[in-house]
């Protein structure tokens, strides 16, 4: 068996991968400028495809989002084989001395197991955008299971599903009381260390605890490995990583999904894991905000990865990119991987051209770009620069120093934070590491001067892809700045 480690894989797969169809589905995401960032896909144990649109690259880290409650499930399921719990058992029995608020008969009767199927019966807003604003204020608290924990009821355990963040997140505080290890030190010793996964970040609470339904990131090959493992079963080189059993129950219907899921074709839900319907073949799926899937279909021995930062809007609560990730398993990935073809490597390598930087060797910077370079320029009108999902960065001042093949931007914010990273100006990113409160992460920009008006487009770590227009006066004094969609603000020299 191909585990997907090495970059090395055989010119011609004899289980077969239409790359023509690849090749069709990659030409489509060119040509409509879709914010995705890698698909990886892993066919019969080979690593059939594994592409990056730039600026991202193999061992660039990813923001899992909502692909980190799966984690949490598998690590469940591993202390459930230790005997360190059990599925039935009661939730608050965890938290003796915690003041828990809103107490009834329901809160005190949620198990592992409600949790686990995303029926707690917690109240939480309704909706991917509601829960969203409810992560922001849990992380604005040093106890975040405790915040979990204190949200009335809405319903009785069981009952209903609904896919909030409290249900991973009470798990991860569990499995720290049971273990008596930070829930990264157990996921690496019992999972990540044993399937060759070595690089990761997960979010901490002040109180130390790892964010159980989002803040991990990991590389999308590391999820490819992740995948694999469920595709067979818990098994690696021959050790039971996670119990089989624990991979059939993960992906059991236990209950049908709310009414949104369902018109993104999410209809039924297992232990943090989705069954797809509309699908030719059964598949079952993690899947995170903007794009971020793990696909696992048993029936043609595939794990298909997809990391992107797709739109999402209030009118469809966030399915918008669900619908896309599914139209393209549905149209192309399942279509080129149910064949018998014998694979081209030659359509392989047109795939890798539509996924390389299209860049300029010699370019003239205008001289407006020196007038403006080294100069501070602050901000009345303190426009977000970028968010994550967490945080907010609200710029107050900008300072571009124009080179001859890049620019360095150096951005303060509000709240006294600054960074510095570098723009590259032949069409490629740049790319260097700046130090965050998850440690030192990647930040990517390009920039492009046209008709004296400088664009700067830059993505985070968190995956989302920013751009600033940047419009200077003749003077050189003031900078007409535009941002999104319609978001104008204005910066100007000190004394200005």
């Amino acid at each position: 068996m191909y585990y997907p480690e090495k970059r090395h894989r055989p010119p011609f797969l004899k289980e077969g991968v239409d790359y023509k169809k690849i090749h069709e589905l990659f030409q489509k995401i060119v040509d409509a400028g879709d914010n995705m960032q890698s698909i990886l896909i892993v066919k019969n144990g080979y690593l059939a495809v594994e592409e990056y649109f730039p600026p991202y690259h193999r061992e660039y880290l990813h923001a899992m989002n909502s692909n980190t409650k799966a984690v949490v499930s598998a690590l469940v399921g591993i202390a459930i084989e230790e005997e360190s719990l059990k599925v039935d058992q009661k939730v608050l029995d965890f938290f003796p001395d915690s003041e828990t608020s809103n107490i009834c008969d329901w809160k005190q009767s949620i198990t592992i197991f409600d949790l686990l199927t995303l029926r707690s019966g917690l109240s939480w807003g309704g909706g991917e955008i509601d829960d969203v604003e409810f992560v922001l204020e849990m992380a604005k608290t040093k106890k975040w299971a405790e915040y979990c924990l204190n949200r009335p009821m809405k319903y009785e355990p069981g009952t209903h599903f609904d896919s909030i963040s409290a249900c991973p997140q009470i798990l991860a505080a569990i499995l720290t009381k049971v273990t008596g290890k930070n829930l990264h030190e157990y996921a690496r010793e019992k999972l990540f260390d044993p399937i060759g996964i070595s690089n990761t970040v997960w979010w901490e609470s002040p109180s130390g605890e790892n964010g159980g339904n989002q803040g991990l990131f990991m590389k999308p090959i590391d999820r490819a490995k992740f995948g694999l493992l469920y595709l067979r079963n818990g098994l690696w080189e021959g050790k039971q990583i996670i119990p089989s059993d624990w991979i059939e129950k993960s992906k059991t219907a236990f209950c049908k999904t709310e009414p949104k899921q369902q018109e993104a074709f999410l209809a039924e839900s297992g232990y943090m894991w989705y069954i797809d319907a509309d699908f030719p073949v059964r598949s079952y799926n993690i899947n995170g905000i903007h794009g971020n899937f793990i696909y696992i279909i048993d029936e043609l021995d595939l794990v298909v990865v997809t990391t992107a930062h797709l739109p999402r809007s209030a009118e469809n609560l966030g399915n918008q990119h669900r619908n896309q990730i599914h139209l393209y398993m549905k149209k192309y990935i399942i279509p080129a991987c149910s064949t018998d073809v014998q694979s081209d490597s030659c359509m392989l390598e047109a795939i890798r051209n539509l996924t390389k930087p299209t860049t300029y060797t010699s370019f003239n910077l205008p001289d407006i770009a020196q007038r403006i370079s080294g100069k501070t320029y602050y901000f009345s009108v303190n426009y977000c620069f970028f968010e994550d999902i967490y945080f907010l960065y609200h710029i107050s001042s900008l300072k571009l120093n124009f080179g001859n093949q890049d620019c360095e931007a150096e951005v303060q914010f509000v709240s006294g934070d600054s960074i510095s990273f570098t723009v590259g100006l032949n069409g490629d990113y740049k790319t260097v590491s700046i130090k965050t409160y998850l440690g030192n992460m990647p930040i990517s920009a390009k920039g492009e001067w046209k008709n004296n008006v400088f664009t700067i487009v830059y993505n985070t770590w968190w995956g989302n892809k920013n751009h600033i227009i940047i419009r200077p006066n003749r003077k050189a004094d003031i900078i007409n700045c535009k941002a999104r969609v319609e978001f104008f603000f204005e910066g100007k020299v000190a004394g200005t």
